[in-house]
């Protein structure tokens, strides 16, 4: 603040003196680093940063996205830090080192790995991670725990010709490995703890998803949390027991499985995912949605839903490109030809 010391922003391999008044953006230009901008008032978002250390001034992060202020985004242009910031750009993430400590298998074609933390690894409940071979072969993965975690869980669905999956399920424990990140946004972030929650996981989509439950359960989020776990096979709804004994465990929260072909599982609705999503995203209170899992079916909900009427700012989303897809929950499979 004017009339104060200087801080210091650690950027890269850089530290940067940032003068009293003085913004971030200003700062950089004065030290020759480049970074985009154009507006210079907080409207075009295209100096857009992330704090991994340090506190955020609120008037920086106006226009942010809540998801992306629980994260340490800021804007430059309008960021005049009153303490040291460790900054990077979006997006960006160190590759880190890990090994594979643990595999178990949670359904005959989804395994969990369990790797070991990097020291120097932060992370959000929701986020994910891209793993690399020595190879160089890289594949993303979303987080299924919390930070403190004893490893970082990862849910992995086996494809008969995944380069990575398939490796992945044959791989010696002590496979040295590694990531990069975290990146993504579809975290907890309500400043209501009253709201209520529409969590959304199709496939192994649902991996994330009970992580940001566990972590809106630990801040002590009191609105309902409704959980939908979806597949086109009954037997595909790997954490649904475990998730019907959080709901037991927690009486905001409720656990709804559906799959076209229930296959007889004891508690799996019959149908397609839309029709569901549509009926609970109705009612008085307008819900934060989070959904995760294949491309062309987050897609589709996030679409639905925005024309239903809620607005894009309460819809988070983590879309799975891979190199094949499942048949959608929601979207039924072509017939054989």
């Amino acid at each position: 603040m004017p009339g104060g010391r200087p801080v210091a922003l650690t950027f890269g391999d850089r530290v940067l003196d940032c003068q009293p008044g003085e913004t971030v953006l200003e700062a950089f230009e004065r030290h020759g680093v480049a970074l985009s901008s154009s507006c210079r008032s907080g409207t075009c978002q295209s100096c857009m940063l992330q704090a991994v250390k340090g506190s955020v001034p609120a008037a920086a992060a106006v226009g942010l996205k809540p998801a992306w202020r629980e994260l340490g985004y800021l804007l430059a242009c309008t960021c005049r830090p009153s303490g040291d910031l460790v900054l990077q750009r979006v997006g960006q993430g160190l590759e880190l080192p890990t090994c594979l400590l643990e595999r178990t298998w949670l359904s005959e074609e989804v395994i969990r790995l369990g790797l070991e933390p990097p020291g120097d690894f932060s992370f959000r409940a929701g986020q994910f991670v891209n793993l690399i071979r020595d190879d160089g072969l890289s594949r993303p993965y979303s987080l299924a725990g919390l930070p403190g975690d004893d490893s970082l869980e990862l849910h992995v669905r086996i494809l008969p010709d995944g380069a990575m999956s398939s490796w992945l399920a044959d791989a010696p424990l002590g496979t040295q490995l590694r990531l990069r990140g975290p990146s993504g946004d579809c975290v907890y972030a309500c400043d209501d703890r009253e709201h209520r929650l529409l969590l959304v996981g199709i496939g192994t989509g649902i991996a994330p998803l009970v992580g940001v439950t566990r972590d809106a359960l630990r801040q002590d989020h009191a609105g309902p949390i409704q959980i939908v776990h979806a597949a086109v096979r009954g037997t595909q709804l790997y954490l649904l027991e475990p998730l019907q004994q959080l709901a037991r465990q927690h009486p905001n929260v409720s656990v709804f499985g559906i799959a076209l072909h229930p296959e007889g599982v004891p508690g799996v609705l019959e149908g397609e995912l839309q029709g569901l999503v549509a009926r609970l995203a109705g009612g008085a209170s307008d819900p934060r949605v989070l959904l995760c899992g294949d491309a062309p079916m987050v897609n589709a909900l996030r679409r639905q839903l925005f024309l239903s009427g809620v607005s894009l700012g309460r819809i988070g989303a983590d879309a799975f490109v891979g190199s094949a897809q499942a048949p959608s929950p929601g979207l039924r499979p072509p017939p054989p030809g």
